[in-house]
């Protein structure tokens, strides 16, 4: 078992052994957390930073920024929501 501790409130957690696998979060400077040695942990200042990192990770430009894919508030220091999230990307573009 392997301790990490977050050195920024955003940070994304990868496995040496698998690079397209990823795990984020938003937390308290000082976390420490308990996982496997062949993770490694990446910390950023802004929730931009983060998304980039992610998006490089998927493959997939705007990833992070899916409704499903990007870390609620709170714990996420940007305040949005879900439901108008949601609703948002129902509705049709205006011409």
């Amino acid at each position: 078992m392997s301790h990490l501790t977050t050195t920024k409130p955003y940070y994304a957690v990868t496995d040496h052994d698998d690079p397209s696998w990823v795990i984020f979060n938003c937390d308290e400077v000082g976390t420490e957390l308990s996982c496997n040695p062949h993770y490694e942990l990446h910390n950023f200042d802004t929730e931009d930073e983060l998304a980039t990192f992610v998006d490089g990770i998927k493959g997939i430009p705007g990833w992070y920024y899916e409704c499903e894919n990007r870390i609620p508030y709170p714990p996420n220091l940007v305040e949005w929501d879900y439901e108008t999230c949601v609703e948002n990307r129902l509705v049709p573009p205006e011409d």
